[in-house]
C-alpha cells in the first residue's frame, strides 16, 4: 500500500471523553487518529487518551463545534495551568482565542438562535472579511498593562524598541501613551499582533492569514508590478502558500511570515 493510499485511510472519526479528575469531570472532544494526550479545556491538565472516561464516537459535528464556542466565548469555571496562554482577562485566555479563531473565519453567531452559522448561509461571504476592523483601535485598560501574557510585553521588545519608545513618550509630555503587548510567538505572531492592535484579542489570526492569502491571489498583477524591482516573479508562489494558516515551511526554514506579508496586511 502506497503512503498516499495510508494517508487517506487514517481515521477520521471525532471522539468524546471525560476528563478522569473528580474535581473537573469536563467533556473533551478529540480526532481519533493522533491524539494520544487530550489537554482538558476546563482544568488545563494532560490526560492519556486511554485514561479518558466513558470514551464514545461523536456523529453530530455541530456538537463539537456548540462545545468549542461555549468553552472560548463563556470561558471555563476550573483554574487553569499556569502559562501566558491560559491567563485570563475578562474570560478569555490566549489559548482559547487562537482555537476558536479558525472557527470565526466560517462561522458567526444567529442572533436569533444563538448557534454557530456559516457565513455564507447569512450571506455575509465564505470567510469573515477583515477589512470590516479596518477603522478599529485597541486601546488596553491600564489595570491590565501589567497583565502578564496580555499587558506589556516582557521580552526583548523593551530592549530593541527602547530608544524608539522614549521619543514617543517625549512626544507625549512624557506620558507613557504606546506600550508593547504580548503576543504568543509560535510561527503566527504577525498575525496575533495584528488582532491585537485591532480589537484587543488574538481571535482573528486565522482570518487575517486567510484573507491576505486571499488578497494576493485577487491583486498578484498589482502587487507583481509594484515590487518588480524587489521580488523576483518566481517568489510569488511561494510568497502566497506561507500565508495559509496550516503552511509548514521545507526544513531548516524558519516559521513566519515576512516583511512583504506585512505590506500585504496593510
Amino acid at each position: 500500500m502506497s503512503l498516499l493510499q495510508s494517508s487517506k485511510k487514517k481515521d477520521k472519526r471525532v471522539l468524546s471523553g471525560t476528563c478522569p479528575d473528580p474535581k473537573c469531570q469536563a467533556r473533551l472532544f478529540f480526532p481519533a487518529h493522533g491524539s494520544v494526550s487530550i489537554e482538558c479545556t476546563e482544568c488545563g491538565q494532560r490526560h492519556e487518551q486511554r485514561s479518558l472516561l466513558n470514551v464514545e464516537e461523536v456523529t453530530d459535528p455541530d456538537v463539537v463545534l456548540h462545545n468549542l464556542l461555549r468553552n472560548a466565548l463563556l470561558g471555563v469555571t476550573g483554574a487553569p495551568k499556569k502559562g501566558t496562554e491560559l491567563v485570563k482577562v475578562m474570560g478569555l485566555s490566549n489559548y482559547h482565542c487562537k482555537l476558536l479563531s479558525p472557527v470565526l473565519t466560517r462561522y458567526g453567531m444567529d442572533k436569533q438562535t444563538g448557534k454557530a452559522k456559516l457565513l455564507r448561509d447569512m450571506n455575509q461571504g465564505e470567510m469573515f472579511d477583515c477589512s470590516l476592523l479596518g477603522d478599529r483601535a485597541f486601546l488596553i485598560e491600564p489595570d491590565h498593562v501589567s497583565t502578564m501574557g496580555y499587558g506589556k510585553d516582557r521580552s526583548g521588545s523593551l530592549i530593541y524598541l527602547h530608544d524608539t519608545l522614549e521619543e514617543v513618550k517625549k512626544a507625549n509630555g512624557n506620558r507613557e501613551c504606546l506600550i508593547p503587548v504580548h503576543v504568543d510567538g509560535d510561527g503566527h505572531c504577525l498575525v496575533h499582533a495584528v488582532s491585537r492592535a485591532l480589537v484587543g484579542r488574538e481571535l482573528f489570526w486565522h482570518a487575517l492569514r486567510e484573507n491576505l492569502k486571499q488578497n494576493f491571489k485577487q491583486n498578484l498583477d498589482r502587487y507583481k508590478a509594484l515590487f518588480q524591482d524587489f521580488i523576483d516573479a518566481a517568489e510569488w508562489e511561494d510568497i502566497i502558500n506561507e500565508c495559509d494558516p496550516l503552511f509548514i515551511p521545507p526544513e531548516g526554514v524558519p516559521l513566519g511570515l515576512r516583511n512583504i506579508h506585512i505590506f500585504g496586511l496593510a
